[in-house]
């Protein structure tokens, strides 16, 4: 996909971008917050758009939210 380990603040920026940019498909709360799945497609730096779910936790007392995990989605 064209992410490179010296230049991980690219992935984190793009991250970041899928969580901003497409719904939330599930929301639950946790122990620690409420936990929000986005899915939709991941700018890369290849140009590829993979699909990916991302999912995200607001702990309690925050105001912005925690990466959990993001993984590719099967029909990628």
């Amino acid at each position: 996909m064209g992410f490179e380990p010296d230049t991980w603040q690219i992935l984190a920026e793009a991250l970041r971008e899928h969580g901003r940019t497409h719904e939330i498909v599930r929301a639950y709360e946790t122990g620690f917050g409420t936990r929000s799945i986005v899915e939709g497609e991941l700018n890369t730096p290849d140009g590829r758009r993979p699909r990916v779910r991302s999912v995200w936790q607001f702990d309690e007392g925050t105001i912005a939210p925690r990466l959990i995990t993001a993984y590719p989605l099967e029909d990628s």
